[in-house]
């Protein structure tokens, strides 16, 4: 080793020091490295966006798409049986409450006298057989309108409002006639009671006449958009009739608990309601099925 080399390293602990020559010599060839690590980068870039697109293309890869999709109608499929579920049970609600009340021998004047009826004891109030299955079908029905996500702002709140009615409906229940009188007295409990009643058959007739029609703006087959709104809007007149029907029975009959006209409007309600919810499902369903198609039309 030379003196100049080993008092370099001297000099430097153990490190050889690079010398005047050395380090203009790197200097000289630094933008070359410069330039070889930049094509370098270059380099390795295009190798690993190679590499990503093999990846993509790869069966393990394009099996993931269909896994998400399967995840999706699972929850799609959830969806569809709660909204068929609550049709059922709106369905099965008036004939639950006549098989309990003792079948149509026993047929009451309105559904919510279920609430008060009972062969063993007529005069009590609230001692109906069928009392359970009228709060708790419609405190049910409730809860799914209030939890039901509407397509717009306007159809939530509209379907809020009618959850909350329903459940009024089975808070309060009408008046009943007790120690063999003749007539129910006018309490403010049934006053909650009718007009809960008519707001939630109007604002259904609402939601179903103007609100449900801004799906229709996602489903691309013009005839059938054209098919729903018509529907949408008899329905919707027909909830307007009901609680209108109701009151006239109320305002032209003396005595309305000797018939059962308002039995059979609520009845017809109800059936108006199942078959609005109905179709509104179908329309939901025809709309994914659209999107499902377009899907698989990508791929």
């Amino acid at each position: 080793m030379s003196e100049d080399v080993a008092d370099r390293q001297g000099k430097g602990g153990g490190r050889t020091v690079p010398s005047i020559a050395e380090q203009f010599d790197n200097l000289v060839r630094a933008p070359n490295r410069a330039l070889r690590a930049l094509e370098l980068k270059n380099q390795i870039s295009e190798e690993a966006a190679e590499q990503g697109e093999r990846l993509r293309s790869a069966p393990a890869v394009r099996s993931s798409p269909r896994a998400t999709l399967h995840d999706l109608l699972q929850i799609s499929s959830s969806y569809y049986s709660l909204r068929w579920g609550l049709a059922i049970l709106a369905v099965l609600f008036p004939v639950l409450l006549v098989l309990q009340g003792g079948g149509l021998a026993h047929a009451q004047a309105s559904l919510s006298a279920y609430y008060h009826y009972s062969a063993t004891h007529p005069t009590h109030y609230g001692a109906g057989t069928a009392r359970d299955i009228f709060v708790g079908v419609l405190f049910a029905i409730g809860a799914f309108l209030v939890l039901y996500r509407g397509y717009s702002i306007r159809e939530d709140w509209a379907m809020n409002v009618a959850g909350v009615a329903a459940i009024i409906i089975a808070l309060c229940p009408m008046d009943w006639p007790v120690n063999g009188s003749a007539e129910a007295a006018r309490t403010r409990t049934a006053t909650w009671h009718f007009g809960a009643a008519a707001v939630f058959f109007l604002t259904l007739g609402v939601t179903c006449a103007f609100f449900s029609q801004a799906s229709l703006k996602v489903l691309k087959n013009a005839q059938g958009r054209r098919v729903y709104t018509a529907i949408y809007a008899v329905l919707g007149m027909l909830f307007a009739l009901v609680p209108g029907a109701i009151f006239a029975v109320y305002l032209l009959s003396g005595r309305p608990n000797d018939s059962t006209w308002v039995f059979w409007f609520e009845v017809a309600g109800i059936l108006i309601f199942v078959t609005f919810w109905a179709v509104k499902s179908t329309e939901i369903w025809w709309i994914e099925h659209e999107g499902q198609l377009k899907r698989r039309a990508r791929t």
